[in-house]
């Protein structure tokens, strides 16, 4: 399975992905979704913003006016970044996110009726029958397979709104490069107990010059 994840060193998406996998609780699933899906969001946004770091990190910082996930969503289909279908799935998977890890007591199995409505808006998963590409924008071999559960669905949303986050970073990319620049997915694979391969990507581009960068380096919550 592949998932659109930012992977380096220091970087714990690949380890949080092999945890949510494994995980047999909703809240812990959820939560560390929720923390990938929080860092991606942001990382997409600096990323259709202006280069200027100290702006940006008066914006996103705690206290600024974009240091809320919501309101990061809500800039980046202002931004026009992304559509209406994806702004909705990423503000539902944040309500998920947030009912479960205030609530002990709530279950993906037996919903209460605010955890219903946000898992009913999880549709980025209807008319299609695989997962996108991440780097080309077109569709992997990989079968989306049966949504037959409130987990699955969650999921399910969560990996395809992390694919549609990278290619918004790779459209805002191309926009600097020109159509000649070579935007890939670089892969990182990991067999987990029971035979299951994880296999991550990264944005990595290749510049006209030749020169490889990854975007973004530093770009982090606290500005460090």
């Amino acid at each position: 399975m592949t998932w659109s994840i930012f992977t380096g060193e220091g970087n714990p998406h690949l380890e949080t992905v092999v945890r949510i996998m494994e995980s047999g609780s909703d809240h812990e699933a959820v939560i560390l979704g929720g923390t990938l899906l929080e860092d991606a969001v942001l990382k997409t946004l600096l990323r259709w913003t202006r280069k200027d770091l100290s702006i940006q990190r008066k914006l996103t910082n705690v206290g600024g006016k974009l240091d809320t996930i919501g309101a990061q969503i809500d800039m980046l289909y202002l931004l026009e970044a992304i559509e209406k279908p994806l702004h909705e799935a990423l503000l539902a998977l944040n309500t998920v996110r947030n009912k479960l890890a205030h609530d002990l007591g709530a279950m993906l199995s037996d919903p209460s009726q605010k955890l219903s409505a946000a898992l009913a808006k999880l549709t980025l998963h209807e008319d299609r029958g695989f997962y996108p590409n991440p780097d080309d924008m077109g569709d992997l071999t990989e079968e989306i397979g049966p949504v037959d559960t409130a987990r699955v669905r969650y999921i399910v949303n969560l990996r395809l709104a992390l694919a549609e986050l990278m290619h918004a970073r790779i459209r805002r990319h191309r926009q600097f490069t020109g159509d000649q620049a070579t935007v890939i997915a670089k892969q990182y694979v990991l067999t987990l107990p029971g035979n299951v391969t994880v296999t991550s990507t990264a944005d990595v581009y290749f510049p006209l010059d030749g020169a490889i960068t990854t975007y973004p380096a530093t770009d982090t919550k606290d500005g460090k």
